[in-house]
C-alpha cells in the first residue's frame, strides 16, 4: 500500500464538494491540489472557491490544499500547465490521483489527458443523486463509489516527428504544398550527404524521409495531409499543435 504522503490528488474544483471529500476518502493523501480559473468574477467560481474554503475546514487538519489557476475554457493551455505539473510531481515521486468528477469539462478533460500521459490515476466519483432544486447551485449530492479510469497509452512523437511538427506551427500550422515544409526543415533533419551520392539523389532521398515521416504523423493524428493535383497539402491538428506547445513548454523549463 502507497503511503499517503507520497500520493497527491488533482482537482479540478466546480459546484459539488461530496465528489471531492469522497475521492479524498476513498484514495488517502495528505497533499492536494484544488484547480481554479483565473476570473475570479464568474459567478460559478465563487461558488467553488467558497466550496474549497468549506473543504478546507473540514481537512485542513489532515491534508494540505494548495491552490492552481488555470484558463478554465482554453484546453490547449490547461493540458501543457497541468501536464507539466504531473511530470513535476512525478519526478518528485508522487503518485498522482486524478479527480474528473467536478470542474468544467475542459478542464477535466486536459487532466485526463495529463494523466493518461505521465501514467497518473485518473478517477470518477458517482453521484447518490443529481438535482436541481429551484434556488440552489448543487447538481448532486452524495457519493456512492469511486470507479477508477484505465491507464492508456498515448501516441506520443518522436525526435524526428517533433521537428516537423515545429516547422509546420512555424509555418503557420499549414502549407499547401508539402515540399514548402520540407525545405524548411533543419540540415539536422537529413544528416549528412554520402560520398557516392549527388545533389539530386541526396535531394531526392531527403524528400522521401521526410514523407515517411509526414506518413506516421497523419496516422497517429497530428497532421492532416491532403493531395491536390500534383501538390500535398500539409496542416496540423489540434493535438500535434499542443504537442508542439508541451515540448516548448518543456524547452524554457530546462533553460
Amino acid at each position: 500500500m502507497i503511503s499517503p504522503d507520497k500520493t497527491i490528488h488533482i482537482v479540478p474544483m466546480g459546484l459539488e464538494k461530496d465528489r471531492v471529500l469522497e475521492g479524498l476518502r476513498h484514495y488517502p493523501t495528505n497533499h492536494a491540489i484544488f484547480i481554479h480559473g483565473k476570473t475570479k468574477h464568474l459567478k460559478v467560481e465563487q461558488i467553488s472557491r467558497r466550496n474549497t474554503k468549506e473543504i478546507q475546514k473540514l481537512i485542513k487538519s489532515t491534508i494540505r490544499i494548495d491552490i492552481m489557476e488555470l484558463d478554465l475554457y482554453d484546453f490547449e493551455s490547461a493540458f501543457v500547465e497541468l501536464k507539466s505539473l504531473f511530470d513535476d510531481l512525478k519526478s518528485q515521486g508522487y503518485r498522482i490521483f486524478v479527480n474528473i468528477s467536478t470542474g468544467t469539462r475542459i478542464v477535466s478533460a486536459a487532466a485526463l489527458l495529463a494523466a493518461f500521459m505521465t501514467n497518473a490515476v485518473p478517477y470518477y466519483v458517482i453521484p447518490k443523486e443529481y438535482t436541481l432544486p429551484k434556488g440552489k447551485n448543487v447538481l448532486s449530492t452524495g457519493a456512492k463509489g469511486v470507479v477508477q479510469l484505465p491507464s492508456l497509452g498515448i501516441n506520443t512523437p518522436t525526435k524526428k516527428e517533433l521537428i516537423i511538427l515545429e516547422a509546420l506551427l512555424d509555418k503557420g500550422a499549414f502549407v499547401e504544398r508539402q515540399n514548402v515544409l520540407i525545405d524548411a526543415l533543419p540540415k539536422s533533419f537529413f544528416g549528412d550527404k554520402k560520398e557516392s551520392e549527388d545533389q539530386t539523389s541526396f535531394k531526392a532521398r531527403n524528400r522521401a524521409k521526410a514523407n515517411r515521416v509526414l506518413v506516421q504523423l497523419a496516422q497517429k493524428g497530428f497532421v492532416v495531409m491532403e493531395k491536390k493535383g500534383r501538390n500535398v497539402s500539409v496542416a496540423l491538428t489540434e493535438s500535434g499543435k499542443i504537442l508542439v506547445l508541451l515540448e516548448r513548454s518543456e524547452k524554457r523549463k530546462k533553460r
